[in-house]
């Protein structure tokens, strides 16, 4: 440990999952993503298009998974979040005042078509403290996991967030 940001309170957090969030998709939030990316194949806005390309309906491009993962977990009264937005609740009690996005790794098992109802299951999977050129900092490791209805795991991604 460099600073000790991380306190035996804050290492009580790893493993800690939030309870479980489900998001409706629809053919419409599908092609408003696509519109706001540029993203034109048929298969995201029609159904014979998806039908043909082997799909069983309209089907989003990998990463719609972000917007879904937003949804769950941001759409919260303003007085759950911090001035810069983030949810008060997800972080782990520190001695922190920044929170910046860090690396993302994703696989995708599955796919999101229209009519799914996701579920996401976020988890804290690590804080490792080190030191950088502007002093100490954490990176918080999360774990998404994403699956539809029928229980089918759609998207797992790593993720950091460094918090300063």
């Amino acid at each position: 440990m460099t600073g000790g940001l991380v306190t035996d309170e804050a290492r009580a957090w790893i493993g800690r999952s939030d309870p479980p969030v489900t998001v409706q998709v629809s053919a419409t939030d599908i092609a408003k993503y696509c519109h706001a990316v540029g993203e034109t194949a048929p298969e995201h806005f029609d159904e014979a298009a998806a039908h043909a390309a082997g799909y069983r309906t309209i089907v989003a491009p990998p990463g719609f998974y972000v917007a879904v993962r937003i949804s769950a977990a941001l759409i919260r009264p303003r007085t759950a979040l911090a001035e810069d937005g983030t949810p008060d609740a997800d972080l782990p009690p520190m001695a922190v005042t920044q929170v910046m996005a860090g690396e993302t790794r994703a696989r995708f098992p599955g796919r999101i078509h229209a009519g799914d109802r996701i579920t996401l299951e976020k988890t804290i999977t690590g804080l490792t403290e080190k030191s950088g050129s502007s002093g100490p900092f954490v990176l918080m490791g999360l774990r998404h996991r994403l699956t539809n209805q029928l229980g089918e795991e759609v998207v797992v991604e790593d993720y950091s967030r460094i918090l300063r």
